[in-house]
C-alpha cells in the first residue's frame, strides 16, 4: 500500500469509522485507492506541465526543477482533496450528542425565544456585560440540571 492508500485509510478510520467498518477488504480497497490516486496525481502533473511548458522550457535548471515540485505539491492537495471525503457535520459516528442542543442555539442562546435572555438582549439599558453575565449564569444552570441528571 503506497502513501495515499496509509493516508486514506487512516483517514477513514478516523473520520468515517462506519464506512470503513463496511468495507470486507480494508487493505486491498486502500491499496487500489493508492494506486489510483498516484495515477491521477501523475496524470495531473503532466497535464500542468503541458500547459506550462513554455514557461517551464524558458526557466533554468532549479528554477524548472522548483517549478515541477511546485506542480507535483498542487496536483498532491488536488487528489488529497478528492481522495479525503470531508466528514459531515451531523454524522452520527462523529458527533457527540450534546444535551444542551435543545436548549441552546448555536451562538449560546436559548432555542425559546420567549426566554427572558432575549428580552435583555433588546433592552438598551441592558449592558453587553448585564446581559453576558446573565446568559452565563443560564447557561451553567443548564449544565448543572443536566449534570444532576
Amino acid at each position: 500500500m503506497n502513501e495515499y492508500g496509509v493516508t486514506a485509510q487512516k483517514h477513514w478510520r478516523t473520520f468515517l469509522p462506519s464506512q470503513y467498518a463496511q468495507l470486507s477488504d480494508p487493505s486491498r480497497f486502500f491499496s487500489d485507492l493508492g494506486t489510483q490516486a498516484t495515477a491521477q496525481e501523475t496524470a495531473i502533473v503532466a497535464q500542468l506541465q503541458a500547459q506550462h511548458r513554455g514557461e517551464l522550457n524558458s526557466l533554468d535548471y532549479l528554477a524548472r526543477v522548483g517549478r515541477i515540485n511546485a506542480m507535483r505539491g498542487q496536483a498532491r492537495e488536488m487528489v488529497l482533496a478528492e481522495l479525503l471525503p470531508t466528514p459531515v457535520e451531523n454524522q452520527t459516528d462523529l458527533a457527540v450528542p450534546d444535551p444542551l442542543a435543545e436548549l441552546m442555539d448555536r451562538d449560546g442562546m436559548p432555542t425559546d425565544h420567549s426566554h427572558p435572555l432575549w428580552a435583555m438582549g433588546e433592552d438598551r439599558d441592558v449592558t453587553a456585560a448585564q446581559w453576558e453575565a446573565a446568559r452565563a449564569q443560564w447557561e451553567s444552570g443548564l449544565r448543572q440540571q443536566i449534570s444532576s441528571r
